[in-house]
């Protein structure tokens, strides 16, 4: 709950021995509109504090089982009644140094009997007043140590389920209530509702917000949050506190409504909104952030599928299959391309890359790439020469990015497989004789390091190529080598189609829904020899 009841009156306890004291003290305090609670001894009133419902307590110092200034001190040793004002009134225990002591151990004044009421009562009014400033500077500074807390977790979510999930279990936490978030990220409308015992999961939501839901919320009962609306709650329901989720232009994204049952005083509700007004900022920036997120990942996506078709033709002779998977959702693309190129009647070209980086200036680099990669070797170029030249255009034009390239080129006239690699995981070669992992490669481009060096291996029909980008395999704590065994292990143990061999790596070698980058595959199975003419 947000606050008490602001039509509470102030209870006093007090805490006298003689009946006669207690009688006068408490006709003034309930003429003075206190509600006033009794004890004679120190037991008593140990008891009645810890009952709760205290907001201030006179104490004599002459008790018949104990101190009064040792029940103070116990009273200020608990942190759940630490702030609770608490005055000596003493008529025995007049002496400067009864009243250092009282005051040193805890008590927040002192008075000695007898006593005028008009002093008595401007003491208490004072005492209380200072101890709900205290209270509000220490709920203030709960509510911003939360509200701190709950816009880092906004921030960091990477997903529109976990941003509006967060949200709601953030509201709650602010202010220990349950707390509804209802916000539409991109072209999903999502609800959460969290409460203080259990934590919230995004859920889809309808358009409108029903009579009867709007009842609930206002009785405090059980809300099935898919009746929750899209848009913001346009009426506030009573005994919920509510703010709009914006965009910088005003346009609305959602909104958050907050659990304020039984009503908080003016001054609670005040603070409150602005607390509440503070987070629904910061949500709202989390959101419109997500959806720039989204939207240059959707844009790059694009830009990639349309810069490489889900299948390559086959030349004559050869299989070929190739796999394009993009990272999850909320992650940036990035620069994987494949390619496969007729040179001649003999030779084909299979080559697979990956520019550093994931953006949507990645992906633009990388049809950068690969369109330049197609040109120099339909030229005549050598696989060296190729990459080589590759590497002077990134210096040139993107000095800030670098990138692996792997190029094959298979002579089937002469069971000729020549392999030149800047930077990339080996490519793998699966023939009749056995598998091997081509290991050589030169610097990755970008650094105008030495070229790389060919690699001419012999290959028979049958003989299985295989390209992969690194995000196929690559763990926290494993090594290049280490990933492309695992790699190994699958290729070797399959003996289907290139295309069932791709799945299978995929679904058994990938990272599956965790993955944070893309992945590219390239399988080349060479057949037979070309015909002669």
């Amino acid at each position: 709950m947000i606050g008490p009841s602001p039509d509470r009156k102030a209870t006093v306890l007090v805490v006298d021995d003689v009946e006669t004291n207690r009688y006068v003290v408490g006709t003034w305090l309930r003429r003075a509109g206190y509600a006033v609670l009794e004890a004679a001894t120190g037991g008593e009133a140990l008891a009645a504090v810890e009952a709760g419902g205290i907001d201030l307590v006179t104490l004599d110092i002459r008790l018949p089982d104990m101190s009064g200034i040792d029940v103070c001190e116990q009273i200020k040793a608990e942190p759940a009644t630490a702030a609770l004002p608490v005055l000596h009134l003493s008529a025995t225990a007049v002496e400067t140094a009864d009243r250092s002591e009282g005051l040193r151990r805890g008590a927040d004044a002192y008075l000695v009997e007898p006593v005028e009421r008009e002093e008595l009562l401007a003491t208490i009014e004072a005492l209380l007043r200072y101890s709900a400033a205290r209270r509000r500077a220490v709920r203030l500074a709960d509510h911003l140590r939360s509200l701190h807390d709950a816009s880092l977790a906004a921030t960091a979510a990477t997903t529109p389920d976990e941003l509006v999930s967060s949200a709601a279990m953030g509201a709650g936490a602010i202010f220990g209530a349950t707390a509804v978030v209802v916000a539409s990220v991109g072209d999903r409308s999502l609800v959460a509702v969290a409460s203080p015992d259990r934590e919230a999961k995004a859920l889809p939501c309808a358009e409108t917000l029903p009579a009867d839901v709007a009842a609930a919320l206002a009785g405090g009962g059980t809300v099935d949050p898919r009746d929750l609306p899209a848009l913001p709650v346009v009426t506030e329901p009573d005994g919920y506190l509510t703010a709009t989720l914006t965009d910088k232009g005003g346009s609305a994204l959602g909104a958050v409504l907050v659990a304020a049952t039984p009503a908080p005083s003016p001054d609670e509700t005040a603070e409150a909104r602005l607390v509440l007004d503070l987070f629904t900022h910061a949500v709202s920036i989390s959101i419109e952030n997500l959806r720039a997120y989204d939207l240059e990942h959707r844009i790059a996506l694009t830009l990639q599928r349309s810069l490489l078709p889900e299948w390559a033709a086959a030349p004559q002779g050869l299989e070929v299959a190739v796999r394009y998977e993009a990272a999850a959702a909320h992650a940036e693309v990035g620069g994987d391309f494949y390619e496969v190129l007729e040179l001649d009647g003999d030779r084909v070209l299979a080559a697979v890359g990956d520019v550093v980086g994931h953006s949507l200036q990645a992906a633009t680099v990388m049809a950068e790439l690969r369109n330049a990669l197609r040109a120099y070797a339909l030229e005549g170029h050598s696989p060296t020469a190729v990459l080589e030249r590759l590497d002077r255009m990134l210096r040139r034009f993107h000095p800030t990015i670098t990138a692996t390239v792997c190029i094959t080129v298979l002579d089937r006239a002469q069971g000729r497989l020549t392999v030149v690699n800047a930077g990339h995981p080996p490519p793998l070669l699966i023939g009749p004789g056995g598998a091997r992992l081509v290991h050589e490669h030169a610097s990755v481009l970008g650094f105008a390091l030495r070229g790389p060096e060919p690699v001419t291996i012999d290959v028979v029909a049958g003989t299985t190529v295989l390209l992969v980008t690194d995000g196929l395999f690559e763990r926290r704590g494993e090594t290049v080598d280490d990933g492309m065994e695992r790699v190994l292990d699958v290729a070797t143990s399959w003996a289907g189609t290139l295309d069932e061999l791709c799945d299978r790596l995929l679904a058994e070698v990938g990272p599956g829904a965790a993955a944070t980058d893309d992945i590219a595959l390239l399988a080349l199975r060479f057949v037979d020899a070309p015909a002669g003419p």
